[in-house]
């Protein structure tokens, strides 16, 4: 079937009257990744130069700027469901921590007796929980490398690996263990010797 490619002011004469011939609505021009905004700026002027402002452009997001944001997401993602996972456990070892004190208050009330401070107690218990949180920063920590590297290899990636990131969800779990073991440790200096004397 033979065409003619001609100006639209040239087709409207010939057809006779401006309701006679309607133009295309959507015009779809494909470009190479990262021209979409340059080309969607030019496109009006290229297709209709005589009557710009009745083309209406829309150009997707440029494909750095929407990586950004994608990016920018999934961080927040992963801070909040990290700082949600740190709450919990540090929240797990408290209550861990002041069941062992329920637990241990004979031993508490015996090592009172013998002459024990309320101080040497305390900092007992949050040692235990300091050391707790510690082993398990250093392990969740681990797992995220393994996890990071297992993944890149299979999908052919290259790794890349943050030190600053591992060393800091360690010291995190150093905090954690630490704040967890604040209330359990002054529970355990209320323990009196006498309790030593009941059991």
């Amino acid at each position: 079937m033979a065409s003619v490619v001609m100006p639209f002011d040239t087709a409207q004469r010939l057809v006779g009257g401006t309701d006679a011939v309607k133009p295309e609505r959507d015009v779809l021009v494909q470009v190479r990744p990262g021209a979409a905004r340059p080309i969607g700026a030019q496109a009006p002027l290229a297709l209709l130069p005589e009557a710009v402002g009745r083309l209406e452009s829309i150009a997707p997001p440029d494909p750095l700027t929407l990586r950004r944001a994608v990016e920018g997401n999934v961080t927040t993602l992963v801070l909040v469901v990290s700082l949600i996972a740190l709450t919990v456990g540090t929240f797990s070892i408290a209550t861990a921590a002041t069941a062992g004190v329920a637990a241990r208050a004979a031993e508490i009330g015996l090592r009172r007796a013998v002459g024990a401070r309320p101080r040497h107690i305390f900092v007992q218990l949050l040692t235990e929980t300091t050391l707790l949180g510690a082993v398990g920063g250093i392990v969740g920590s681990a797992s995220g490398i393994v996890a990071v590297v297992a993944v890149a290899l299979h999908n052919g990636w290259e790794p890349v690996l943050d030190v600053r990131t591992a060393a800091l969800a360690a010291v995190g779990g150093v905090v954690t263990g630490l704040v967890a073991g604040l209330l359990p440790g002054w529970r355990a200096t209320r323990v009196q010797p006498v309790v030593a004397l009941r059991q």
